[in-house]
């Protein structure tokens, strides 16, 4: 009976000894939290890119800055006066901003004509202005932004869809913001010439037009899109179409949002 209670009492401490061996010798399964990547281009409130899926609305590469331009206005008050406002939610190391002008609508080429100071580093919302005069004779005119840091980066902030003189020349869409959205969002689009334009989502075997076949004249527009439609927890795509865009040029056709 002895040998018999003493031989299970070494069979159980060898059974221990092998679990507790065994278990040590497993890797622990560690939790990641991280973010997950919902292959859309994440946007927020004000159209500032966070990252994510930059093949998408033909957007190919990123800039980071520690200066942050929430808004860029131009509101003509006369035949020859420009009013730019704009404001900064944050500044780190800001130099200050160059006021740059385009006479020519179908070119690339500013010449500054202006300078304002920046105020160093801040959290605060701070709030510049300046005004232009143009010749008379000068029928096309439009505006930018170079954001300068202490360092000699840079940054171009260009004025808001909208709000413009004149559109570029080149049909631009989006990126829409904030992507996600919880309820409406905003689409700046630049239209080079007058063109027939569509934008819609399918949904299933339904097409939903936020535009349908609508004569838009030349210009930059900011398209203001309301989920009417409740979409939640969807990720949809949103598809332009003007006559005058060629289908092959697929990424200037569509752009992915996430409803939340």
């Amino acid at each position: 009976m002895k040998i018999f209670v003493k031989n299970i009492f070494i069979f159980l401490i060898i059974g221990l000894s092998f679990y507790f061996i065994s278990s040590c010798s497993k890797d622990e399964n560690i939790v990641k939290n991280e973010p997950v990547d919902l292959g859309i281009l994440r946007t927020n409130e004000f159209g500032q890119v966070l990252g994510g899926d930059t093949t998408d609305w033909c957007i190919h590469a990123l800039v980071d800055t520690f200066t942050y331009v929430i808004s860029f206005n131009v509101t003509v008050i006369s035949n020859n006066i420009s009013k730019l406002e704009w404001k900064t939610s944050k500044q780190y190391h800001c130099f200050g901003f160059d006021i740059e002008r385009s006479l020519k609508p179908d070119s690339n080429n500013y010449t500054k004509i202006g300078f304002i100071s920046g105020v160093g580093i801040t959290n605060d919302t701070i709030s510049f202005n300046y005004y232009d005069t143009v010749s008379l004779n000068v029928s096309y005119y439009k505006y930018r932004l170079k954001v300068i840091d202490i360092y000699g980066n840079f940054r171009y902030w260009y004025t808001v869809m909208g709000i413009t003189l004149i559109g570029g020349n080149n049909y631009s869409f989006g990126p829409a913001y904030p992507n996600p959205v919880y309820t409406n969002f905003n689409l700046p689009c630049d239209i080079p010439k007058d063109d027939t334009v569509s934008i819609f989502i399918l949904n299933g075997f339904d097409t939903i037009f936020f535009i349908k076949n609508e004569r838009i004249y030349k210009g930059s527009y900011m398209i203001g899109i309301y989920n009417n439609y409740n979409f939640h927890n969807v990720q949809k795509r949103l598809y332009i179409k003007c006559s005058s865009l060629p289908i092959s040029d697929s990424c200037r056709n569509y752009g992915d949002i996430q409803f939340e």
